[in-house]
This record gives structure tokens, C-alpha cells and sequence, in this order.
């Protein structure tokens, strides 16, 4: 019976992203970008009422994460004006800080090996310089240097939480820890793409579908986080329950 609940979950997680993966094409080819917006807002909201309702599963940390999500994507609706700007990578830089926070306090520092440092490291400092020469080649035009720093802290703390996710996923392995650090990856890329559209205007419909793929990708895995940690809890409980049933069973 479990079993059954899981798939059907499964299944049901599977054809939201579908549905919005659809809309979303649409509107690309189809409709302006405010409304190109409005459906990132509209999946953001998505995501966080099936969160809310069909995961049993009150987490904070992940409930704050869905939240500012949802905020950011308001911002986002207005990012042309100067406010809009500001408050969406506000927005961004405390769901990556969260996010780094939460990897940090889970990671295993004994268990990454010497290999897991020069790689990891290795491909956030390429990634560093990726992030210095786009946003320095585009720096004039942010209206004022306080929206230039924000862009640049919202890169860095966002590949900083990419480098933590994946040194957690290397010492706690686990479809769960996997699914974080997916859908962190999707985030940050998402940005990156997004800013390449809206500011080198380099064939902006394809890079807004590919930015937009990539933020479904991260809802997607980071449902699908929070769902392996509702079953994860889930189980702890059922192990807790056997082990007292067993003692008391013992002590009669």
C-alpha cells in the first residue's frame, strides 16, 4: 500500500512539472515576457502549495526556502525597475545563504578525500572567473554600483552553496542529498542563463526557455528533497514504534 502512495506521488510530481513545463513553452514563443514572469511566479506557488499540502513533512528551513522563492519571483515581475532589481537579489542571496547554511551543518568534513577538494574546488574557482568576466563585461549597464555588487554576491553565494551542496552529497550519498544539490545547480544556472538573456540580449528566447527549464528542474528536485525527507521521517517513526512495541511486548 505504501508502495502504491509513493508511485502515485511520484506520478503526480511528474505531471505538475510536465503541465508547467508546457505552459511555460508557451508563453515563451507566445506572450511577452511579464507574462513569461507571471508563470515563474504562478510554478513558484505551484510548488509551494503542494509542498504545504500534500507533503506532511513542516520543515522551516525548506518552507522559508519555497517562501522566498515565491518573493523573489514577485520581484522578478518587476525587475526592470530599479526596486525590482534590488529586492529579487535581496531575495536570492538569502535563499542561497539558507541553503549554504543548511548544507554546512550536515557535511561530513572527515569523509571528503583529497580528490573531492581539488575537484570541487577546481571547478568553483573556473566557475568564480565565469561569473567575474560576465558581470565585469556588462557592468555598465546596472544603474548604480550597488546593483552591480548585489549580482555579483547573488553569483557568488549561489556557486558557494553549489560547492557545499556537493561535498555534502559526497559524504552523506543518498537519492535525498542528491536531489538538494540538484536542485541548487538548477537555480544558480538558472540565473546565469537568465542574466545572459536580459542583458547580452544573445537569442533571448532560447536562453529564457533554457533558464526556465532549468528553474523547473530545481523545483522539481527540491519537492522531490522534501519528499524523501518526509519518508525518511516517516520511517524513523515506524523503526521507533517496532523498537517500543517490542519492548513493551518484552517487559510483559
Amino acid at each position: 500500500m505504501n508502495r502504491l502512495a509513493r508511485l502515485s506521488k511520484n506520478k503526480q510530481m511528474l505531471y505538475i512539472a510536465m503541465i508547467f513545463i508546457v505552459l511555460n513553452i508557451i508563453t515563451i514563443f507566445f506572450f511577452e515576457l511579464i507574462e513569461f514572469r507571471l508563470v515563474r511566479l504562478l510554478s513558484s506557488i505551484t510548488a509551494l502549495l503542494y509542498f504545504h499540502f500534500y507533503i506532511s513533512y513542516k520543515n522551516r528551513i525548506i518552507y522559508s526556502i519555497f517562501i522566498m522563492l515565491v518573493c523573489s519571483d514577485v520581484s522578478m515581475v518587476f525587475y526592470e525597475h530599479y526596486l525590482g532589481l534590488i529586492t529579487y537579489t535581496l531575495w536570492s542571496i538569502a535563499i542561497y545563504l539558507t541553503l549554504s547554511i543548511s548544507a554546512l551543518r550536515k557535511i561530513q568534513w572527515r569523509r571528503v578525500t583529497s580528490l573531492d577538494y581539488i575537484v570541487f574546488i577546481l571547478v568553483f574557482l573556473f566557475n568564480i572567473y565565469i561569473l567575474e568576466f560576465t558581470v565585469s563585461d556588462i557592468r555598465e549597464l546596472f544603474e548604480t554600483r550597488l546593483a552591480y555588487y548585489l549580482i555579483k554576491m547573488t553569483g557568488y553565494t549561489g556557486l558557494i552553496s553549489c560547492l557545499l551542496s556537493a561535498f555534502l552529497n559526497a559524504t552523506r550519498l543518498s537519492f535525498r542529498t542528491a536531489y538538494f544539490m540538484y536542485a541548487l545547480f538548477g537555480l544558480i544556472f538558472s540565473d546565469f542563463v537568465a542574466m545572459l538573456a536580459f542583458y547580452y540580449k544573445i537569442e533571448p528566447k532560447l536562453f529564457f526557455l533554457i533558464d526556465r527549464a532549468a528553474y523547473l528542474f530545481a523545483l522539481f528536485f527540491l519537492v522531490r528533497h522534501a519528499y524523501m525527507a518526509y519518508l525518511q521521517k516517516e520511517a524513523a517513526k515506524a523503526v521507533a514504534i517496532l523498537k517500543k512495541s517490542s519492548q513493551d511486548s518484552i517487559s510483559l
